[in-house]
């Protein structure tokens, strides 16, 4: 299907998401009752069906491609993709058309990544559509991927806490080391997505309550974390321009099993353990890099490269450059 390598590493990691996967064997979604038109649920839900059937071809995802295209029309062409967006963007507009709403994003309109972080419903032929609490959805992409991520702001002087704002999230980005570095430990960047940061002050600002300092300090972490736990890995730096952009190459190791108890907002007080199921990798350039996908299936893990499925052993995936890893918790 031309440049889709992004789509099919994507669909490969949803196709091993033990909840979405459950969620529509067990016909929880009514194709032959759905109204919503170019349903990418309704999509997805046969190509995970077909995906479980007995059967060795290999899947053509046309009929998803298109589905989501006529929704988000700002990623229809033929184009590379980046893999990270399709996921968001996929969930996304899935989500809606589980809710009954054609999200009908048109080209001129970029999609903010705010609303997609946040799984909002957005519907342009209605400005009052509204999304439900990520805490009471019961949408199959909000009960598995959507935690709640926790934004505290604190005194710098005097520690009290000042103001703490809640976000929905479908996963998060974390930094990977540049410059003379050759390799980083996911623990490390999730220690530096959490870890607490000054915050410039502004005069608009009102003083601490306790000893009136304007200087804050805020740190960022999981007040909720998902079942389905994704983490991007932000490989690509510099600017929105082609020109400027440019890929690191530097190999971050990741567990297969990870505690996210350090990077909650209880501390490391109880272990939270998740299993890794799926790993999306970026290899080659930023002007020619190609998209794979190590899926781990009933024990084994296997390379999954577009219509090439191959057992592998867990030192090739340990190896692997990761752009995207996805956690289940145990």
């Amino acid at each position: 299907m031309g440049n889709t390598c992004y789509l099919a590493s994507v669909l490969q990691a949803l196709a091993a998401t033990p909840t979405v996967v459950e969620f529509f064997l067990r016909e929880r979604h009514e194709r032959g009752a759905c109204g919503v038109a170019s349903c990418a649920a309704c999509a997805l839900d046969g190509y995970i069906v077909d995906a479980y059937a007995e059967g060795e071809d290999a899947l053509v995802a046309s009929e998803l491609l298109y589905a989501w295209w006529e929704n988000e029309q700002s990623m229809a062409d033929e184009q590379q993709h980046d893999a990270h967006e399709c996921f968001l963007s996929l969930v996304s507009v899935a989500h809606a058309n589980l809710l009954g709403k054609s999200l009908r994003r048109k080209k001129p309109k970029p999609v903010g990544l705010v609303a997609l972080l946040s799984l909002e419903p957005l519907d342009e032929d209605d400005e009052h559509s509204s999304a439900p609490d990520v805490d009471s959805c019961e949408c199959i992409f909000h009960q598995s991927f959507a935690g709640v991520l926790q934004s505290e702001f604190a005194c710098a002087s005097c520690g009290c806490v000042t103001s703490t704002i809640r976000e929905a999230t479908v996963g998060i980005s974390v930094d990977v080391p540049s410059g003379a570095s050759k390799s980083a430990i996911l623990e490390d960047c999730l220690r530096d997505f959490t870890a607490r940061e000054m915050v410039e002050s502004s005069s608009h600002r009102a003083a601490c309550a306790s000893c009136a300092s304007s200087n804050l300090s805020k740190r960022m972490c999981f007040e909720r974390v998902p079942k389905m736990l994704n983490l991007h890995l932000k490989r690509f730096e510099g600017g929105f321009e082609s020109a400027s952009m440019r890929k690191n190459d530097i190999h971050v190791e990741f567990p297969f099993q990870l505690d996210v108890s350090p990077y909650t907002a209880n501390g490391a007080a109880v272990a939270s353990f998740y299993d890794l199921y799926a790993v999306v990798v970026h290899s080659g350039v930023l002007e020619g890099g190609h998209y794979t996908a190590y899926i781990r299936r009933a024990g084994a893990w296997y390379l999954c490269d577009d219509a090439v499925i191959l057992e592998v052993n867990e030192e090739e995936v340990r190896s692997a450059q990761a752009f995207m890893l996805f956690y289940e918790e145990t």
